[in-house]
């Protein structure tokens, strides 16, 4: 049968596969099916829609998956080892002993995603977000996490050797930052109140409560 994949974005269809599946078939298999045809085939599945595809072991290797929708997704045991998922969107995806050995997942959005036990090393995962992701037993050794957000990612038993987390953001850390800039705006508030307001003053509390109020939207 054809099946159509669609862009995520407009909805125009952007590849059409050759699956040997019936109409009957669950969605997800029919949808893993058509990216195993496009992957083999050479179609371009950037920013398409991929959404809760079956994909469970699938050779993936070198797969060009940029800006893709996988959200929900099963990845487990997948081959995506090279693959370019950058910009891809992998919320609540199950990566679980996933091999992601040198792909590329910079800026991608992983929150939610269970990568329990897998294979992460030197992978490029700048900027990518990790909020309340389940890392537990991942290898990221050697991986480049600088500026991604692990707010509430589970890192039990991860390997982070020589990995690079410059300016990644976890939860501890975030939330005692908020401690201390909430510490510094009470003190601004003491000292207008002692020397006395002025519209200066005035803005620069208004505009340092409006960035707090975003950092604590961040931490619940």
């Amino acid at each position: 049968m054809k099946y159509e994949i669609k862009n995520r974005y407009t909805g125009v269809v952007q590849v059409t596969a050759e699956i040997d599946r019936d109409e009957n078939s669950p969605t997800a298999k029919k949808i893993g099916l058509a990216v195993k045809w496009g992957i083999k085939n050479g179609a371009d599945l950037s920013g398409a829609d991929l959404r809760g595809a079956d994909l469970r072991g699938a050779d993936l290797f070198g797969a060009y998956l940029f800006d893709a929708d996988l959200s929900d997704a099963d990845l487990s045991d997948a081959d995506l080892s090279d693959a370019n998922l950058s910009g891809a969107d992998l919320f609540g995806a199950d990566l679980r002993d996933a091999d992601l050995r040198d792909a590329d997942l910079f800026g991608a959005d992983l929150s939610g995603a269970d990568l329990s036990g897998a294979d992460l090393r030197d992978a490029d995962l700048f900027g990518a977000n990790l909020r309340d992701a389940n890392l537990r037993g991942a290898d990221l050794s050697g991986a480049d996490l600088s500026y991604a957000y692990l707010f509430g990612a589970d890192l039990r038993d991860a390997n982070l050797s020589g990995a690079n987390l410059r300016m990644a953001v976890k939860g501890d850390a975030l939330v005692d930052a908020l401690k201390v800039a909430e510490g510094a705006l009470q003190s601004m508030y003491e000292n207008g109140q002692k020397q006395g307001w002025n519209d200066k003053y005035l803005f620069s509390m208004d505009r340092a409560n409006q960035a707090l109020e975003q950092i604590r939207k961040v931490v619940k």
